[in-house]
C-alpha cells in the first residue's frame, strides 16, 4: 500500500466560492485515497494559501522534504493548476518527485493518461492555467478600476476617526473616534508638540489607531498629514514592486513585490465622497504649518558643528555633536569606545586646515581629476554594460530549455547539473563585472561634472579663504566629499580628493 501526502492550494478567497476550496480538495483527494489503496498519515495533509505563479512555496517545500527523504510514494493533487499555473514549474516539479526521488505525482480530478497523450495533455493544462492567471490578474485590475471610478474604495478601508461601510464602498463618521480626531489636530494648531500631544492622549487611556494603549508621534505625523481627512481621496497612488534587496530569501517571502513605489499623479484616480470631510480646512492647514514650523525649528540647533555627518570614531559608528556647559564636543555614541568625547574647536581647526592645503593648490586638483578619469570611454564602457545585460538575459533562456530537455528525457541529471554550474557560474562572473562597469561609469560622470566647478571654485577660494564663513566652509567640505576618522588621538582625513593623506595628532584636553 502507498503512502501519500495530500497538497491542496487556494490562491484568494474568491476561490472558495468556485469549487475549489481547501476543504473540497482535500475531501476528494480522501475518497481518492480510499479508492486506490493509499494511506494518508496523520500530519501529512498540506493546505497552502499562496499565489500559483511563486514555484517557492513553505508547504510545497515541505512536501519536497518528504520525498527526498522517502517518507512518501505519492503526493496527491486536485487538479495540475493546484500544483502550479506555470507551464515550466509543473514541468520541474514533475521530474523533480519522479526522477530525482521516485515519488508519483497524482491529479485525483483527471484521468490517468500514458505515454505521448499524457506529455501533450499536461503540458496543454498547463498552458491554460497559466493564460488563466493572466486572465485573472487582468480582471482583477479591471475590476479595482471600475470601483475606482464609481467612488469606491478599493483599499485602506481603515482611517482614523471613521467607520467602513461595505455596502457603499465609502467610509463615514465614526461617532466614538472622530472627537479624539478633532482634538489632536487642535491641539496640533495651538502649539503642542506630537510628543506631548502623544503623552496626553496615552495618559486619558484612549486606545491608538492599532488599538494600543500607547500613542506614537509617528502615528500621530500621518494623522495631521493625511489630505482624506478634508475629503481628499485618491486610488492608484502607489504601486508595489520587486525591492533592489531583501532582507529575507525569497523561499520566506509570500509575495515578491514588497516595496511600495508612488505612481504619476496623472494616474490617480479621485474618489469624490469616498470620505466625508472630518476636519475643518482652516484647522487642517493651521495643524499642518505648526508642524512643518516645529520641524524646522527643531532642525535649528544652538551649536553649528562643522564636521556634522562627515566624522566617524575609530569603531565604525558616525559621531555627533555635543554640547556641554558652553562647550562643543564630537561625542561617539558607541559603548565601550575609546574615543567618547573630541573637542570640536580643534578637530574643526584641523581639518579646516588641511582643505585650505588643497583647495589654495588647483593644479594638484585637477591633475587628481585627470589621473582619476584616464580609463576606458564612455561609449565604451556603455557598449559593454549592454552586452552583458543581454548576455544575462541569454543565460536565463538557456536555463529553461536545459530543464526542458531534461523532463524530455534528452539530458540525464549528472549533464543537467554540470551545464547548470557552468552557467551560474557564468552568471556571477558576469554580474559581478557588470556591477564594476557601472560604478566605473558612475565615477567617469562624478569625475566630469566636478572638474570644472572644482577648479572654478578653487580659484575664488584663494581670493578670501581666510573670511569664509559657516556655509561657506561647509560647501568646500560637501565639494571635497571630506571624511575624518578619529581614533583614539590620531585623526585621519581623507576626500574625493586625496588631501596629502592628512594624518595628524592633535593636543587635546
Amino acid at each position: 500500500m502507498k503512502q501519500a501526502a495530500i497538497y491542496a492550494r487556494v490562491s484568494t478567497e474568491e476561490q472558495g466560492s468556485e469549487g475549489t476550496s481547501l476543504d473540497t480538495q482535500v475531501r476528494a483527494m480522501l475518497e481518492w485515497a480510499t479508492k486506490n489503496d493509499c494511506v494518508v498519515p496523520e500530519g501529512y495533509i498540506l493546505r497552502e494559501e499562496w499565489s500559483g505563479g511563486v514555484l517557492e512555496r513553505p508547504l510545497l517545500d515541505r512536501a519536497k522534504e518528504w520525498a527526498r527523504e522517502g517518507r512518501i510514494d505519492a503526493l496527491l493533487v486536485y487538479d495540475w493548476d493546484r500544483l502550479s499555473r506555470d507551464t515550466d514549474h509543473q514541468t520541474i516539479l514533475r521530474w523533480m518527485f519522479g526522477e530525482w526521488w521516485g515519488v508519483e505525482i497524482v491529479s485525483v480530478s483527471e484521468p490517468q493518461l500514458e505515454g505521448f497523450r499524457l506529455k501533450l495533455q499536461r503540458g496543454m493544462e498547463a498552458i491554460f492555467a497559466e493564460w488563466e492567471k493572466e486572465k485573472i490578474r487582468e480582471r482583477t485590475t479591471r475590476g479595482r478600476r471600475e470601483r475606482a471610478r464609481q467612488g469606491r474604495l478599493i483599499g485602506g478601508f481603515r482611517l482614523y476617526g471613521t467607520t467602513y461601510d461595505s455596502d457603499t464602498g465609502t467610509r463615514k463618521k465614526d461617532p466614538q473616534t472622530w472627537p479624539v480626531l478633532l482634538l489632536t489636530f487642535r491641539l496640533v494648531a495651538s502649539g503642542h508638540s506630537l510628543r506631548q500631544v502623544a503623552k496626553y492622549l496615552s495618559s486619558l487611556a484612549i486606545p491608538s489607531p492599532s488599538g494600543g494603549s500607547i500613542w506614537y508621534t509617528s502615528t500621530l505625523s500621518g494623522i495631521i498629514r493625511n489630505r482624506a481627512y478634508i475629503g481628499e481621496t485618491y486610488a492608484f497612488t502607489h504601486k508595489y514592486v520587486e525591492p533592489t534587496t531583501r532582507r529575507k530569501p525569497l523561499t520566506q517571502l509570500r509575495y515578491r513585490k514588497t516595496r511600495k513605489q508612488p505612481t504619476p499623479e496623472e494616474q490617480w484616480i479621485e474618489l469624490p465622497g469616498a470620505t466625508p470631510s472630518l476636519i475643518p480646512q482652516d484647522l487642517f492647514e493651521a495643524a499642518n504649518r505648526r508642524l512643518t514650523s516645529r520641524a524646522a525649528t527643531y532642525r535649528t540647533r544652538r551649536y553649528h558643528y562643522l564636521l556634522t555627518g562627515n566624522i566617524r570614531c575609530g569603531c565604525g559608528t558616525r559621531m555627533h555633536g555635543y554640547s556641554c556647559r558652553r562647550y562643543r564636543y564630537y561625542r561617539c555614541p558607541g559603548s565601550p569606545c575609546d574615543t567618547r568625547l573630541r573637542n570640536a574647536d580643534e578637530l574643526e581647526t584641523l581639518v579646516w586646515e588641511e582643505i585650505k592645503r588643497v583647495l589654495l593648490n588647483p593644479e594638484f586638483i585637477v591633475a587628481q581629476l585627470e589621473a582619476r578619469g584616464k580609463g576606458e570611454g564612455k561609449a565604451a564602457s556603455e557598449r559593454e554594460r549592454t552586452a552583458i545585460a543581454s548576455r544575462l538575459a541569454t543565460l536565463d533562456v538557456a536555463e529553461r530549455r536545459l530543464y526542458r530537455l531534461y523532463a524530455s528525457g534528452r539530458y540525464d541529471k549528472k549533464k543537467l547539473d554540470d551545464e547548470l554550474d557552468r552557467r551560474r557560474t557564468e552568471r556571477t562572473s558576469l554580474q559581478s563585472h557588470l556591477k564594476e562597469l557601472e560604478r566605473r561609469l558612475e565615477t567617469q560622470e562624478e569625475l566630469l561634472e566636478r572638474k570644472r566647478s572644482i577648479e572654478e571654485y578653487c580659484q575664488r577660494a584663494r581670493e578670501n579663504i581666510d573670511s569664509f564663513d559657516f556655509e561657506q566652509k561647509r560647501l568646500a567640505i560637501d565639494a571635497l566629499n571630506i571624511q575624518v576618522i578619529v581614533e583614539g588621538k590620531r585623526v585621519a582625513v581623507s576626500g574625493v580628493i586625496p588631501t596629502y593623506s592628512a594624518v595628524r595628532t592633535p593636543t587635546l584636553d
